[in-house]
């Protein structure tokens, strides 16, 4: 009798074993699950950003070859015939980005140096996509300015001034 209730107890003892064994695999699949889960509403948010910032530079880059395109005495009005609004609205935009540059460089820092995240997480790679789309973003943005500018500049009256031969004619042409 006393052997079948040592028997009896270490069946109970092994279903409890393989009850909290069960209990702990099944808890650590769901803290997994919501890890993934948020890891992967992060990422995609990352990769939208990404999205974006790729969609900026390409059309910038459109933007900019039209207006290269264009001839100039043909259109015979500047693209920025805002008294220059047009370029501090640019010039916003690039600071903004670079400002942004910033953040998400120090984001990725941190998710090289997090322990929690693990190499095939994809975080520190969507971060990098994130970063080369925004400064190709920023650089298209930049050109287009430059595209804007030359455009205009070419439109504007000459001064009848020039062309000049020395630096000391040219610095005496604009002080007049």
């Amino acid at each position: 009798m006393r052997q079948k209730m040592v028997v009896r107890l270490k069946m109970q003892n092994q279903k409890r074993v393989q009850v909290g064994l069960v209990r702990f695999v099944v808890e650590g699949a769901a803290q997994d699950s919501a890890r993934s889960l948020d890891l992967l509403r992060d990422i995609e948010t990352t990769a939208m950003l990404s999205e974006l910032f790729g969609t900026v530079a390409e059309r910038c880059k459109t933007a900019t070859r039209a207006i290269c395109a264009k001839d100039v005495h043909a259109a015979n009005e500047p693209i920025d015939d805002d008294g220059g609004r047009l370029h501090d609205i640019f010039d916003h935009a690039m600071s903004v980005f670079e400002s942004l540059y910033g953040i998400i460089s120090s984001r990725q820092k941190s998710a090289i140096s997090d322990r929690s995240l693990r190499p095939d997480d994809g975080v520190v790679e969507s971060f990098e996509q994130v970063l080369i789309n925004l400064k190709d973003a920023h650089d298209s943005l930049n050109e287009m300015l430059w595209a804007v500018l030359e455009h205009d500049a070419n439109l504007s009256p000459l001064s009848g001034k020039g062309p000049f031969t020395s630096v000391a004619d040219l610095m005496a042409a604009i002080k007049s």
